[in-house]
């Protein structure tokens, strides 16, 4: 397949990309007013749809766009779904990113005129899922006092700019920080580490993107008879001291960090077993809505 198709939708109606260019020169352009999902499919299944749905409809709120534009979930689900099989995906693992602009001509006062464009994106997942070595940036994560850091919102650009100081010096990706230099996230994926029999996981005090994968790792290892689990403020020497590290996200769900910077951390096959354990229930549990 040397081409995936993409689908746009304006108002719930499907439009050629064409029809949209000059739509694009509005606030979704100048001011980054959108929000978006990214998910994971399976076999026939959009995981965690309900959860993916909800935050996007969270984020469509905080944009002001009226409710009666929300794109319903029926047709958004169904929408995808065709996708899906358009692109010859069904059966086999895909991503889906879902991403919503609001077409306004004034960024900054409410528009009658509003409109949404939904944009759905599929592709192909590799199976080869590598260990990472990340990179701490410079770049730190943007405090959630001045943008709401559970949301999905359109300019992202601070992760952009983190992942790119990483790959430019040949690393995976960024590991960011709080302005209070605690460990926050990586530019794409939520953190966790094990010490002992304790996980932990960085405190959403911590300004992070607080991920649906991440919610249900935590709940499952709350409900581990082996592990424990502790979200709290946390320096770098926490992570660089574990006994085994990875990364989380709704796509790529469960990925193990061999190194930061130059430090090579320690990488418990044991605990690579137990957790993959864990996540793979995780996964079974809610692979259907």
């Amino acid at each position: 397949m040397d081409k995936i198709s993409d689908s746009y939708f304006l108002n719930g109606e499907e439009v050629l990309s064409l029809d949209i260019t000059q739509k694009l020169f509005s606030s979704a352009l100048f001011y980054g007013t959108g929000c978006f999902e990214t998910m994971r499919f399976e076999t026939d299944t959009i995981c965690r749809f309900e959860d993916h749905l909800s935050r996007l409809y969270r984020g469509l709120e905080y944009l002001q766009l009226p409710n009666h534009l929300f794109p319903p979930s029926v047709f958004l689900e169904q929408k995808i779904t065709n996708l899906v099989n358009k692109n010859g995906l069904n059966g086999k693992s895909a991503k889906i990113r879902v991403q919503c602009s609001l077409l306004e001509n004034n960024g900054y006062h409410p528009d009658s005129d509003v409109e949404l464009l939904t944009h759905v994106r599929v592709g192909k997942i590799s199976s080869d899922v590598k260990p990472l070595r990340l990179l701490t940036a410079k770049t730190r994560v943007i405090p959630s006092e001045c943008r709401p850091s559970g949301l999905k919102l359109s300019n992202m650009l601070h992760y952009r700019s983190a992942f790119r100081e990483a790959i430019e010096q040949n690393y995976d990706d960024a590991l960011m920080l709080s302005i209070d230099e605690y460990v926050a996230e990586t530019s794409k994926a939520n953190l966790f580490w094990v010490k002992g029999n304790r996980v932990r996981t960085p405190s959403i005090e911590c300004s992070i993107l607080p991920g649906i994968m991440r919610k249900n790792t935590i709940d499952a290892i709350k409900n581990c008879d082996t592990l424990s689990i502790e979200e709290g403020l946390y320096k770098k020497e926490s992570i660089i001291n574990a006994d085994f590290v990875w990364v989380s996200n709704s796509v790529v769900e469960f990925c193990p960090v061999l190194s930061i910077d130059e430090v090579e951390l320690n990488f418990n096959k044991d605990l690579l077993k137990e957790i993959t354990t864990i996540i793979d229930n995780v996964n079974s549990r809610n692979s259907r809505r």
